[in-house]
């Protein structure tokens, strides 16, 4: 189980403030058509998936019905998923209003590519060595927007901290990054403030 046992007080206490107007969807309806896509898509996300797929989507019910925990899904699962409910397909779309920028931020591929520049540098700027945790940041070494082909590539990552990063920008700008001027502020003395 994850985290701490619950006391059956609290699991009480938890239910009734569930009940009525404690309850989020407490007097919401959702709108049929909302209905309809939401069984559409799910409908769909069954039929799609192959007889292995299934096995473990049972497995996953039943374990989560009866231990209430869920088994993580993999990598190629959570991407299947998210194909089913990417653009129109979900009932939240609103038309495409989310800019280029902000959908390569948010995909799997950058996500995966920002952890692995990080565990490639151990989670540790790569300018000061601070390893304090919470404030890194995966900086493209070649300007993201200029090098659409380098921007999921690992090795045109590096792992600075907040104040190595800002640093950088406030000195070089937000556009026109190169590898030069990376290794030009590395090699830059670091004043600590105390």
């Amino acid at each position: 189980m994850i985290g701490r046992a619950k006391s059956e007080a609290w699991k009480k206490s938890i239910s009734e403030n569930r009940k009525g107007c404690g309850n989020p969807m407490f007097g919401k309806k959702r709108s049929e058509s909302t209905r309809n896509k939401c069984g559409e898509t799910l409908k769909a996300y069954w039929e799609s998936a192959t007889p292995e797929q299934r096995e473990r989507r049972k497995e996953i019910c039943k374990n989560a019905l009866a231990a209430r925990s869920y088994l993580p899904h993999t990598d190629a699962e959570r991407k299947h998923m998210a194909d089913l409910f990417r653009g129109d397909k979900c009932h939240f779309w609103k038309g495409g209003v989310t800019n280029e920028h902000e959908r390569i931020r948010a995909s799997s591929d950058f996500i995966n590519w920002r952890k692995n520049v990080y565990e490639r540098d151990n989670f540790t700027c790569q300018r000061c060595k601070d390893d304090a945790g919470g404030n890194l940041y995966s900086h493209h070494v070649n300007n993201f927007s200029q090098y659409p082909e380098e921007r999921f590539d690992v090795n045109n990552g590096i792992t600075l901290c907040d104040k190595c990063h800002n640093g950088f920008h406030k000195k070089y700008g937000v556009q026109n990054n190169t590898r030069e001027q990376l290794d030009e502020f590395s090699k830059e003395p670091i004043y600590v403030v105390h």
